[in-house]
C-alpha cells in the first residue's frame, strides 16, 4: 500500500511538472493565436490557409522551391519599457526532397538544401528563430496531435521594438527541388513568462504534499 501511495504522489507531481509547459501566458500580444473562424486578424500568402480536418483549427503552409514562402502574419504592437519577448506555439513540420541536414546558411542567415520552418518578429529590427529544418510529422496522419507533437517557445531581447507596431510571422521556405510544410497553432507572443495554470499549481501541490507527507511518516516508522 505505502509503494502505491509513493507511486500515485509522484505521479501527482510530475504531471503537475508537465503540464507547466502548457501553461498560458499572462499577457498576451497575439489575437486569435487559436485560429479559430476565418483567421481573422492573421494574414496569409502563398499556399497557406486555415484547416480543421481534425476538429480543431489550425493554419497550415507550404513552400515548395526557393523563396517561395507560404506564411501567416499578424501585426503587433509592442508596449512602451519591454525589455523581453517570449514567443511560443505549437507545429508540426515535414520536408521531402533531397535535403542537407547541414547547419549551413545563406547570407541572408536562412538554411540552406533543405526546407525549415522559421519563426520572427520584424519591424526596422528583425528577430527571428529557425524552429525545425527535419521533419516531425508522420506522414500517415490520423489525429490531430499526430501533427502537434512538438512545441517551440523562445524568449529574446525586445528593448528595441518597444513603443512600435511589429509583424510576427511564422513561415516555410524551401531550397530548390525540396518541398516544406508547416503547421501552427495555440501561438503566443508574450511581454511576461507564461505562468502555470491554476488547475496545473493544484495538480503539482498536490503531489508535493502527499509525498511531503508520506516523507514524515517514513521517519517516524
Amino acid at each position: 500500500m505505502k509503494k502505491l501511495l509513493v507511486f500515485l504522489c509522484a505521479g501527482l507531481f510530475v504531471l503537475g511538472i508537465y503540464s507547466t509547459v502548457g501553461a498560458i501566458p499572462s499577457d498576451n500580444l497575439v489575437t486569435n493565436g487559436t485560429f479559430d473562424g476565418d483567421g481573422e486578424p492573421w494574414e496569409f500568402d502563398g499556399d497557406a490557409g486555415i484547416f480543421s480536418e481534425f476538429g480543431n483549427p489550425f493554419a497550415a503552409f507550404i513552400a515548395d522551391g526557393r523563396y517561395i514562402v507560404g506564411f501567416v502574419f499578424q501585426e503587433v504592437t509592442i508596449p512602451d519599457a519591454v525589455d523581453t519577448l517570449y514567443l511560443s506555439f505549437d507545429y508540426g513540420f515535414f520536408e521531402e526532397g533531397d535535403t542537407d541536414s547541414s547547419d549551413d546558411l545563406d547570407e541572408d542567415g536562412f538554411p540552406v538544401n533543405t526546407a525549415a520552418l522559421l519563426a520572427g518578429v520584424f519591424n526596422d529590427i528583425e528577430e527571428f528563430f529557425v524552429v525545425a529544418t527535419e521533419s516531425t510529422i508522420d506522414p500517415d496522419l490520423e489525429t490531430y496531435d499526430d501533427i502537434f507533437n512538438s512545441h517551440f517557445s523562445v524568449s529574446f531581447d525586445a528593448s528595441e521594438l518597444a513603443g512600435n507596431s511589429a509583424g510576427l510571422v511564422i513561415a516555410v521556405i524551401a531550397d530548390e527541388g525540396i518541398f516544406g510544410l508547416g503547421a501552427v497553432d495555440n501561438v503566443t507572443l508574450s511581454t511576461t513568462a507564461p505562468v502555470p495554470e491554476p488547475a496545473t499549481m493544484l495538480l503539482l501541490g498536490s503531489g508535493l504534499i502527499g509525498l511531503a507527507a508520506f516523507g514524515r511518516r517514513f521517519r517516524k516508522s
